[in-house]
């Protein structure tokens, strides 16, 4: 919509002598079309929170009217644990200089809100306490207001533009599995529980590598933040979509994917139970030969410590340590990076017993006594 009416739709909608030309009612039409292809609706919000307008596609996915909502204060819609969420959302930044006051600018909005749901139980979707998740990706248009008098600051005037989508879409009773989704389920703390055949295909891991062991291990180390901040709204409310992150294959190199995760509460007690996750393969195998896994079949470590050393000053990485380019999160365990509770990558104290032969031989110094007790 924004490439379409680059200046927005606001002359269309409120302006009604301008519909009395043929090029105003083709813009008129052409936004009722686009609002209907969206499966969504568009809402304007000012800076309290006030309603300015919102699309009459809201009541197909909260049941809630076009005329109810407008005017209304949308802090009345939303969860109450998401208020402050949504106020810091409207809120510009802090303006550092006195000359930015005089700027117009927009900033980039796309965050998780639950919001009201009045819909009969066949026609919600996935529902929690009348609550429904909706994805919202829009802007923040601030625009600079001239002072009434010499004597005031001149004021800014604060609206958010935005789309609000339901996870997963409300048109679609079931999810078809092409050629590029696989799906997985996994526990509260993303240790995957079971995953469908394809994903043999798309990633070249069996089911069987995969199970018990975290997603996180194999996310790319740059791509790990968006996916714990993806798994902290999952976790607080129920639903989400991923950005976009590149998950890595089984002989090296990535693919690119984009998540869907729901929670699945447990039928009898209402308590979250699994983590049901449909997965969409965007990309081809990319970076086949750069290797950033830390647990390589021996045959594969072997072949790339015996590369040339014109190789090794490539990208390519041996011993499971990260690029170069990427130092920040290079050689840091999971544990340091989200806290303490995912162990999932921490050191794990050995058992005390006789070394042998060759645990013996492969440390660097003060192994010979024990290489000579086991030889005998």
């Amino acid at each position: 919509m924004r490439q379409v009416f680059p200046s927005g739709m606001g002359d269309v909608w409120c302006h009604h002598h301008r519909l009395l030309t043929a090029t105003s009612s083709l813009e008129k039409d052409l936004g009722s079309y686009l609002l209907q292809t969206l499966d969504g609706f568009v809402f304007v919000a000012d800076q309290n929170g006030k309603i300015m307008y919102i699309s009459e596609t809201a009541s197909v996915h909260l049941g809630l009217s076009q005329v109810e909502l407008t005017g209304n204060c949308i802090y009345e819609y939303i969860h109450p644990m998401d208020h402050d969420e949504m106020a810091a959302l409207l809120s510009p930044p802090a303006v550092v200089h006195p000359a930015q006051m005089m700027q117009e600018y927009e900033l980039e909005r796309q965050f998780f809100v639950r919001m009201k749901c009045v819909l009969a139980k066949r026609n919600a979707g996935l529902t929690n306490g009348g609550y429904k998740v909706i994805h919202c990706s829009g802007y923040l248009k601030v625009k600079p207001m001239p002072a009434e008098s010499p004597y005031e600051a001149p004021a800014q005037h604060v609206s958010l533009v935005a789309v609000g989508h339901s996870l997963p879409p409300s048109a679609a009773t079931e999810i078809k599995m092409f050629s590029n989704v696989f799906m997985f389920r996994a526990s509260l703390d993303l240790k995957l529980m079971f995953l469908d055949a394809k994903v043999k295909e798309l990633t070249n891991y069996e089911p069987q590598d995969l199970i018990e062991k975290t997603l996180y291990h194999y996310v790319h180390a740059t791509d790990l933040l968006h996916m714990r901040y993806s798994h902290y709204v999952l976790l607080s409310k129920g639903q989400v979509t991923t950005k976009y992150y590149r998950l890595l294959t089984k002989n090296g190199g990535w693919v690119w994917l984009q998540s869907y995760m729901t929670i699945v509460h447990n039928t009898r007690s209402s308590r979250p139970h699994c983590i049901v996750s449909v997965n969409y393969v965007l990309s081809e195998l990319e970076h086949q030969n750069l290797q950033l896994q830390a647990d390589l079949p021996q045959s594969q470590q072997l072949h790339l410590q015996s590369t040339p050393s014109s190789c090794s000053q490539s990208s390519t990485v041996v011993g499971g340590k990260e690029p170069a380019a990427e130092p920040s999160l290079a050689g840091t365990p999971l544990s340091a990076v989200f806290g303490a509770g995912d162990s999932s990558d921490a050191p794990v104290t050995p058992a005390k017993a006789a070394p042998t032969a060759a645990g013996a031989g492969g440390r660097s110094g003060g192994g010979g006594g024990g290489g000579t007790k086991a030889r005998g």
